[in-house]
């Protein structure tokens, strides 16, 4: 079942191909609210294509604040990750982000 949804409600799966390097933003309604609306979302996104998936996300959620007046009416959630399948070296974050 697809994260913070309803379990009674239907859902068809999709099946998505990602090469390396490819980058999946999810973001909730919140997102998207009234406000924010005159946000072209999928312009910011491409703009942020080169940076790293944290700083993306502090950039498109900056965004989302001043173009709401930094005042929500509902949860604005927002998930950058970039497909890596195989990086080249071991990492152990055990202790926080590896770097």
């Amino acid at each position: 079942m697809p994260f913070g949804l309803f379990a009674e409600t239907r859902y068809q799966v999709q099946r998505q191909q990602l090469r390396p390097g490819d980058r999946l933003v999810l973001v909730t309604d919140g997102m998207l609210e009234r406000n924010a609306a005159a946000l072209d979302l999928p312009a910011v996104i491409e703009s942020t294509a080169d940076a790293h998936p944290r700083e993306a996300t502090r950039a498109l959620t900056d965004l989302v604040l001043d173009a709401t007046g930094h005042a929500l009416s509902d949860d604005a959630t927002l998930l950058v990750l970039d497909w890596h399948p195989e990086h080249g070296r071991d990492r152990d974050t055990r202790s926080g982000t590896a770097v």
